[in-house]
């Protein structure tokens, strides 16, 4: 206003905030509602999948690791996060509409390990859910998440 002379309007992100009680996708991939860690992104290297696969090594769990997401364009990075021997990583690549927020839902906990771009809207999605969240020490998430 000050430096245009013109108004604006924010318009905040959000999400529903209701549970999908469906697991239709859990049962096909094999997963039980609460007992895996979710991580959803596009894959590239600046949302730091390969991060979240190097830090979950040390875990001591028996929950998976399901990785949500693909790039048509990041062949070979994806090639190299594939080759994990951790065998608790699973790549389920692109999830879309209910399936995804059965994935949602229905996790223990929700991975946010991306370090530009703004609100992601899978992080407030998480939050919507309930989800306890980890998120990269990044304002944008720090913003996001609050206190």
């Amino acid at each position: 206003m000050q430096r245009y002379h013109a108004k604006s309007t924010m318009i905040a992100y959000g999400t529903r905030c209701d549970r999908e009680e469906t697991t239709q996708v859990l049962e096909q991939l094999k997963v039980k509602p609460r007992q895996y860690v979710l991580y959803v992104s596009r894959l590239e290297p600046e949302n730091n999948a390969h991060l979240v696969i190097e830090a979950y090594a040390s875990v001591r769990t028996d929950m998976p690791l399901l990785i949500v997401g693909d790039a048509p364009y990041a062949h070979e990075y994806i090639a190299r996060l594939k080759s994990t021997p951790d065998s608790r990583v699973r790549f389920t690549g692109g999830i879309y509409g209910t399936g995804y927020r059965e994935l949602q839902s229905h996790s223990a906990v929700y991975i946010q390990a991306t370090e530009v771009g703004g609100t992601h809207p899978a992080l407030i999605e998480a939050m919507g859910a309930g989800n306890c969240v980890i998120a990269y020490d990044t304002p944008e998430n720090r913003e996001v998440v609050g206190g």
